[in-house]
């Protein structure tokens, strides 16, 4: 780890990373990233700073960083973020023609719950009980895949000719399809709801302030109903988890998947590859058993 004097002594001629964090994180500022997101990237950065200081953009590697982040105390996760502003800081650097290439990271294996996805009996349940105006965002979750800043933030004026367009990472322009039932959900939903209610957004606060979407209450409301209905922890990426893992399961498209979620590449889309490999080791044992004769009762009492 560098000691605090040489992270605060006067940075050298070249580009260094302090100059080039700041610069991201006021591009990220202008992004379209969810607000919670750049509030954790900046309160990283003051731990990064330390760690890394005013070292050349250059004599940045692979080796050197994940050295470095070696040396803490934090959880694999938290030393993931890291890992990824870093990744980003210097991505940014790379586009703007200032670094030839991003070093190649170990980011470090983490067990994640936000990978979990409901199963259509649970997605039933959770919508048969949720009250609106949960249940709706609830059911365009599950439909679209919309991250949670796109739904909370979600205008009238964004759904157009069965599509709802929002903008996602990188100020990327998305239309999203939207199913014939859930439009006709919505349609309901503004006559019994909104009618009366004056908003340009789907999901207003109760006291109907319009710079201030529908957040905290209805993720709280999720976050109840999902346990008292014993489904385990189900937040709004549990359920764009669930859109993509239904989408991956009837398509069998990944690049289609990827151009649905707004993923940028479809490496990220890749961790829903596994629910194809579980559709091809079901399809072998069902060829097999079509022709097999099936074991006799008393081999299976000894397997077993």
């Amino acid at each position: 780890m560098l000691s605090q004097e040489l992270w605060e002594t006067p940075p050298p001629a070249g580009v260094n990373f302090i100059e080039a964090a700041e610069e991201w994180l006021d591009h990220l500022d202008r992004s379209d990233y969810a607000p919670k997101s750049k509030e954790t990237y900046r309160y990283l950065y003051r731990s990064v700073k330390k760690l890394i200081g005013y070292v050349d953009l250059a004599d940045i590697n692979a080796m050197y960083v994940n050295g470095i982040i070696s040396t803490t105390n934090w959880k694999p996760a938290t030393r993931n973020l890291v890992l990824n502003l870093v990744r980003n800081v210097l991505g940014h650097q790379k586009k703007n023609g200032r670094l030839e290439a991003v070093p190649d990271l170990d980011f470090y294996k983490v067990k994640n719950e936000r990978d979990r996805f409901l199963s259509a009996d649970e997605i039933r349940r959770l919508i048969k009980h949720a009250k609106e105006p949960l249940r709706l965002m609830v059911k365009i979750a599950i439909a679209t895949g919309l991250r949670k800043h796109n739904l909370f933030n979600l205008r009238w004026d964004q759904i157009v000719g069965g599509y709802i367009e929002v903008t996602v990472k990188r100020d990327k322009p998305m239309k999203i399809p939207i199913p014939d039932q859930l439009q006709d959900d919505l349609q309901l939903y503004y006559y019994e709801q909104m009618r009366d209610f004056s908003s340009i957004y789907l999901f207003p606060t109760s006291r109907g302030d319009e710079d201030s979407p529908r957040c905290d209450r209805a993720t709280l409301g999720l976050k109840e109903l999902s346990a008292k209905l014993e489904l385990g922890p189900v937040t709004w990426h549990t359920l764009r988890h669930t859109f993509a893992s239904i989408a991956i399961k009837e398509t069998k498209n990944l690049a289609l998947v990827r151009d649905m979620l707004g993923h940028s590449s479809v490496v990220t889309t890749n961790r829903y590859l596994h629910i194809l490999d579980d559709e091809k080791v079901q399809a072998v044992n069902q060829v097999y058993r079509a022709w097999n004769d099936p074991p006799a009762p008393h081999l299976v009492d000894k397997l077993i």
